[in-house]
C-alpha cells in the first residue's frame, strides 16, 4: 500500500465512522441535544477528512489551503460539543440566544482570523514543507493567536468536562453512564490533540485529534445501545421547578428567599428577581395568612382571594439539609386544592339536598291525607254553620290554617335547592327560598 494511504486512511475511516453515527442519530433522535451532536459529528468528520488529505502528498500550496479550510471543523467542534452537553445533561437554561450568538461569533472570528492569516501571520507565522519522511508533509510554526485559540478551546473543554463530571457525581444509573460515555469520548479526542499541541506526535506535525473520532464513534454507539443515549428524554430539575402549577418558595436558614417558581410569582404578585435574597417575613408582611408560618410545624390550609374567586391551598413544608444533615433551608409548597374543596362542598351540598328531599317527601306523604280530611271537614262546617254563629270565626281560622298546611306541602314537593335561614341559635331549611316557586 502506498505510504500516502497508510497515513491518510485512518483519518478517512474516522470520518466515515463518525458520519455513520450522525446518520444513526438523525434516525433515532428524540432529544433537543441530538441536533447539536449531529452537527458535531459532521464538523468532526470534516476535520478528520481534511487532516487525512494533508498526507496524500499534495503540493505545499494545496496543503496550506486544506489547513485553512480545516478550521471550519476545528472552530466549531468544541462549541457544538458544549451545546450538546448543556442540552442533554440538565443545563438547558444555558442554551439561549446569548450563548448561541456568543459561541457562533467566536467560531466565526476564529475562522476569519485563520483565513486572513496571510495579511497578519498571527495565527500561523510560517508554513514550510517537510520532505524527510515517506510522505511530503506541511510544517507549521504557530503564532500568538493560535495559542489564544487553543486556550479558548481548552477553556470550553474544561467547562464541558466540569459539567459532565458533575453529572456523573450527582446522578445514578443510566444518566451517570451516559455522561461517562460522553466524557470519555471527549477526553480521548482532546488528549490526542494535546499530544499534537505539545509537539509530542509520533509523526511530525500530525494532529491525532481527528483520529480519535474512531473511538468517539464506538463510544457513542456503545452509549446508544447500552444506555439509550439520546433516547431517554432529559428533564432538567430547573424545568420541573418552573413548570409546576403549584406555587413553591425556597427559603434558606436565615429566612431569605432563594428561589420561587412562576406559579408563586403569579399567585403572590412578586417577581422572583425582586424577592430573591430578601427576608420572607418582610416580603409577605401584607399577607396576613403567611405571617408566622415559618415558625409553625403543623400543616394548614390557606385561603387567598383573587379576581376569579377564592383559592384554597394546603401548605406543605419540606426541610432542606446538607450532606451532614444540617438544616439549611425550607421548601414551601402551596398545593392548590380549590377544585377538590369545591367538589367536596358540592358533594356535601348534594347530600344535604338529598336529605331535605327525603324528609320533605316523608312529611308530604304523612300530611297530605290528614290535611285533605281537615279541609273537607272545614268546608262542611262552613256550610252548616251560619255566619252569625259563635263558632263561625273559629271555623274560618281553622280553614285558613288548613290551607296554609296544604300550601306548605306543595312547597315541600317543589324544593329544588338547599337554602337556610336563621332560627334562634341555629339554622333551619328556608322552605320559601328552597322551593321552585319562591
Amino acid at each position: 500500500m502506498p505510504p500516502e494511504l497508510i497515513y491518510s486512511t485512518p483519518f478517512f475511516l474516522a470520518s466515515i465512522a463518525i458520519l455513520v453515527v450522525a446518520v444513526f442519530i438523525l434516525i433515532r433522535r428524540t432529544t433537543p441535544g441530538a441536533w447539536y451532536l449531529i452537527m458535531l459529528c459532521m464538523a468532526g468528520a470534516f476535520w478528520a477528512t481534511c487532516e487525512g488529505m494533508l498526507y496524500l502528498g499534495l503540493e505545499t500550496a494545496d496543503n496550506i489551503r486544506i489547513t485553512l479550510i480545516q478550521y471550519l471543523g476545528i472552530a466549531t467542534v468544541i462549541p457544538l460539543a458544549l451545546m450538546f452537553t448543556l442540552s442533554t445533561f440538565d443545563f438547558q437554561r444555558w442554551v439561549n440566544t446569548i450563548s448561541i450568538t456568543t459561541l457562533t461569533a467566536a467560531a466565526a472570528t476564529i475562522i476569519a482570523l485563520v483565513w486572513s492569516n496571510a495579511s497578519h501571520q498571527l495565527v500561523f507565522s510560517r508554513f514550510f514543507p517537510i520532505d524527510e519522511g515517506p510522505v511530503p508533509m506541511l510544517g507549521i510554526e504557530h503564532g500568538p493567536l493560535w495559542w489564544a485559540i487553543i486556550g479558548y478551546h481548552y477553556a470550553l473543554t474544561g467547562l464541558m468536562s466540569a459539567i459532565l463530571i458533575r453529572t456523573v457525581h450527582v446522578n445514578q444509573g443510566a444518566r451517570r453512564s451516559q455522561a461517562s460515555v460522553v466524557l470519555a469520548a471527549i477526553g480521548v479526542v482532546w488528549l490526542a490533540n494535546a499530544i499534537y499541541v505539545m509537539g509530542k506526535s509520533p509523526v511530525a506535525n500530525m494532529d491525532l485529534g481527528p483520529l480519535a473520532f474512531i473511538f468517539v464513534a464506538f463510544s457513542l454507539a456503545w452509549g446508544f445501545f447500552k444506555y439509550d443515549l439520546l433516547q431517554l428524554l432529559p428533564i432538567a430539575k430547573a424545568l420541573i421547578f418552573k413548570s409546576l402549577s403549584d406555587p413553591i418558595i425556597v427559603i434558606d436558614e436565615k429566612r431569605r428567599i432563594i428561589d420561587m417558581n412562576p406559579a408563586a410569582e403569579k399567585q403572590f404578585n412578586f417577581k422572583a428577581s425582586d424577592a430573591i435574597a430578601r427576608n420572607f417575613d418582610q416580603i409577605f408582611d401584607k399577607h396576613l395568612q403567611l405571617k408566622g408560618i415559618l415558625d409553625q410545624a403543623a400543616a394548614r390550609q390557606l385561603t387567598f382571594h383573587t379576581a376569579e374567586g377564592p383559592r384554597f391551598f394546603d401548605l406543605g413544608r419540606s426541610t432542606i439539609r446538607d450532606k451532614t444533615g444540617k438544616e439549611i433551608g425550607q421548601i414551601l409548597i402551596f398545593q392548590d386544592v380549590t377544585e377538590n374543596k369545591l367538589a367536596n362542598e358540592t358533594i356535601v351540598e348534594n347530600e344535604r339536598m338529598q336529605g331535605v328531599l327525603e324528609m320533605a317527601g316523608a312529611v308530604c306523604h304523612d300530611l297530605n291525607q290528614p290535611v285533605a280530611v281537615l279541609l273537607k271537614q272545614t268546608d262542611r262546617l262552613e256550610s252548616v254553620i251560619s255566619s252569625d254563629h259563635a263558632l263561625y270565626p273559629k271555623v274560618l281560622k281553622l280553614a285558613e290554617q288548613a290551607n296554609r298546611l296544604r300550601e306548605t306541602t306543595l312547597k315541600l314537593t317543589g324544593i329544588t335547592r338547599y337554602e337556610t335561614r336563621e332560627y334562634l341559635r341555629s339554622k333551619i331549611v328556608d322552605i320559601d327560598k328552597s322551593s321552585a316557586d319562591a
